[in-house]
């Protein structure tokens, strides 16, 4: 079974957001609000901020090892059927 635990409000999981959208191997599949922006720590707060804080339409998840985040996950509620 691969844990998973709810992203939280706290600087600590934005900034680990933050630094796998830096990495070059996932910045073509993970960020794409803009081509070619970089994600600062103000905007994935901005985007990600609402998520954790209303878990209404996108529930975001930390992939864990070892109680530590090493990916992410989200789904949401396509349709109430």
């Amino acid at each position: 079974m691969i844990p998973l635990r709810l992203m939280q409000d706290t600087m600590e999981d934005y900034i680990a957001m933050r630094n796998w959208f830096l990495e070059p191997e996932l910045q073509e599949w993970v960020w794409c609000d803009e081509v070619g922006e970089v994600p600062s720590l103000e905007r994935i707060i901005e985007k990600y901020g609402s998520r954790v804080k209303s878990l209404a339409d996108v529930f975001p998840y930390f992939i864990l090892r070892d109680n530590e985040p090493i990916g992410f996950i989200q789904y949401y509620i396509h349709d109430a059927w």
